[in-house]
């Protein structure tokens, strides 16, 4: 018969390994899975061909990948070990972003205004923007609409800092930034 004691280390022991087990999760990144078309693909310890041969995947396998560096697929193990991504098929949604549900929430309404050909997050309260080309010709209305998408995505994700739209050129970013607009 267990002591009260030993019952109550016991429960703590587990707590500590389910809490432990899930931190682990938590820093799991997200990662996608890929199956080896090559005959013998090498595995390597960095992205690149100078780095050594850590193992062997074979034709039909597959793989958990999560990174990408040029033209090389990190694997999802504790060693370093990267795959040429010619050698493997990866599923289309290979290093898509993952949003939240407000952030998707937010992108379907920015999508339904028309303004938008393109929208990014770049980053927390960082959105680029291309509006539609006939937008262009409107500079009244471009500061108009950039401030309304930026206090948009600062309202509906609820965040305290500010949030900063930029106004890329109808050519892309290559061709310079039109305006900026913050909110608050």
């Amino acid at each position: 018969m267990l002591r009260p004691h030993r019952i109550a280390a016991a429960a703590l022991m587990l707590a500590v390994t389910a809490a432990v087990h899930s931190a682990q999760a938590q820093e799991r990144p997200q990662s996608w899975t890929a199956t080896v078309t090559a005959r013998l693909l090498n595995v390597r310890a960095g992205p690149g061909e100078g780095y050594d041969i850590v193992g062997t995947l074979e034709r039909g396998q597959q793989v958990e990948v999560y990174h990408q560096d040029g033209r090389w697929i990190r694997l999802l193990r504790a060693d370093e070990a990267w795959v040429y991504r010619a050698f493997v098929r990866l599923p289309k949604d290979f290093m898509a972003p993952l949003f939240t549900q407000a952030q998707n929430a937010f992108l379907e309404w920015a999508a339904e205004t028309g303004n938008l050909q393109e929208i990014s997050v770049d980053g927390d309260g960082k959105l680029s923007v291309i509006l539609v080309p006939a937008l262009y010709e409107e500079p009244g209305r471009i500061k108009e609409i950039a401030r309304t998408i930026a206090c948009a995505y600062r309202d509906r994700l609820k965040m305290d800092a500010p949030t900063l739209v930029t106004v890329w050129s109808e050519h892309g970013p290559a061709a310079g930034w039109v305006m900026q607009a913050r909110c608050p």
